[in-house]
C-alpha cells in the first residue's frame, strides 16, 4: 500500500446473491428481481490508495445491502 511495503491488506472473499423471474403479460416481459450484495457482511476494502496522504490508504466497502427492481421489455 506504500513504497516501503509497511502497510498490508488482508485477503477476503465476498459473496453476492440475485434471484428473479420472467413473466409474459400482454406482449410485455416483466422480470422482477431482488439481490443481496456482501451476503455474509464481510469487512473489506473496496479501494486502496497507494501512498495515501497521512497514511489513509484504505477505503471501506459497503456492508450487507439489499436491492430490487423490475425490468420491462416490449415483445412485438
Amino acid at each position: 500500500m506504500n513504497n516501503t511495503n509497511s502497510v498490508i491488506s488482508d485477503s477476503y472473499e465476498v459473496s453476492n446473491l440475485r434471484a428473479g423471474h420472467r413473466v409474459q403479460l400482454a406482449g410485455f416481459e416483466l422480470s422482477p428481481f431482488i439481490g443481496i450484495n456482501n451476503l455474509f457482511d464481510t469487512k473489506y476494502m473496496s479501494n486502496l490508495r497507494l501512498n495515501g496522504f497521512g497514511g489513509r490508504v484504505f477505503e471501506p466497502a459497503p456492508t450487507l445491502n439489499v436491492y430490487g427492481g423490475v425490468s420491462v421489455r416490449l415483445n412485438y
